[in-house]
């Protein structure tokens, strides 16, 4: 092997002939150094990780940096003791959970209203069918929260606070509830309504109740283009006048209802007979609002 003083210009094609030692490259672990001394320049040792580490919650940057990586196998563990997720790597780093997040616009499908858009009812319009003739002078005279004229051909209305409802009942035993807001207020308050006759003497049967219609009041939380809306074909029995009312209507066959919407994304649903319907219209006349939204 030739030899070079330290400021000698060594040129690439001598480096190129120098006889390296076989084992420089070799795949074993151990490198030995070669040296023209005879003793052997030893590996540091690694550095142990302090005690107090692993049972840290949050180490410092500088601990963090003393982590023997060979050993991932004591690092899992101390991961599985602190409740701590498995990355399945050697690396000392963990990687948070991600947080789902629901109610996005950005998630949701636009042909679908979202949950926040619902129905309120506002009001249930039931027929009710007593089974007997009834004096209204006798009901007006014996109850109370009601009020009758005598001089009119108009029936006897009768009051109820909880919940509340209004009964207009005629002299043929028939009687139409309505103000509640919901059907099983309904059923609720013709129940008190009959109890009521009842005590006054009339021979009340079973009540027959018949939900005539729900109305409901709705907000698409986005303002519509009632005159493009207008000019959609594929919704039928539409009725806009723009000059005369503000509102656009909208007949829906199946179920059967009508809808009442405005500018403003506000709108009423009405000629439903069950609650489940009103969601129903909902989800058929969101998409075509959507498709003209302002």
């Amino acid at each position: 092997m030739m030899d070079f003083q330290d400021d000698d210009f060594v040129p690439m094609n001598i480096l190129q002939r120098i006889d390296y030692p076989k084992n420089l490259f070799s795949k074993s672990k151990k490198i030995t150094p070669v040296t023209n001394s005879s003793s052997e320049i030893k590996a540091p040792a690694p550095v142990e990780v302090p005690p107090n580490f692993v049972n840290s919650p949050s180490p410092r940057k500088s601990d963090r940096a003393r982590v023997d990586v060979a050993d991932p196998p004591r690092i899992c563990e101390q991961r599985q003791k602190h409740s701590l997720p498995d990355m399945g790597s050697v690396y000392n780093f963990c990687i948070p959970e991600i947080i789902k997040k629901t109610g996005m616009p950005w998630m949701e499908d636009p042909s679908k209203p979202p949950s926040t858009v619902t129905p309120q009812i506002l009001s249930v319009v039931a027929s009710v069918a007593l089974g007997c003739d009834l004096d209204l002078v006798k009901i007006a005279e014996s109850s109370y929260d009601n009020q009758y004229n005598k001089d009119s051909f108009t029936p006897l209305k009768m009051f109820l606070r909880d919940p509340y409802a209004v009964g207009m009942i005629f002299n043929s035993g028939n009687m139409i509830v309505t103000g509640t807001k919901s059907v099983a207020d309904c059923e609720k308050a013709v129940g008190k309504f009959a109890a009521r006759l009842r005590g006054i003497g009339f021979p009340v049967r079973l009540p027959i109740i018949t939900v005539q219609n729900i109305s409901a009041s709705i907000n698409l939380q986005f303002k519509i283009r009632l005159n493009d809306l207008y000019e959609c074909e594929l919704l039928r029995g539409r009725v806009f006048h723009e000059e005369n009312f503000s509102g656009i209507t909208i007949e829906v066959t199946v179920p059967k209802a009508k809808i009442i919407l405005f500018q403003t994304g506000k709108g009423l649903i009405t000629g439903v007979t069950q609650e489940k319907e009103l969601q129903e219209v909902l989800k058929f006349i969101y998409p075509f609002a959507r498709m003209y939204a302002k």
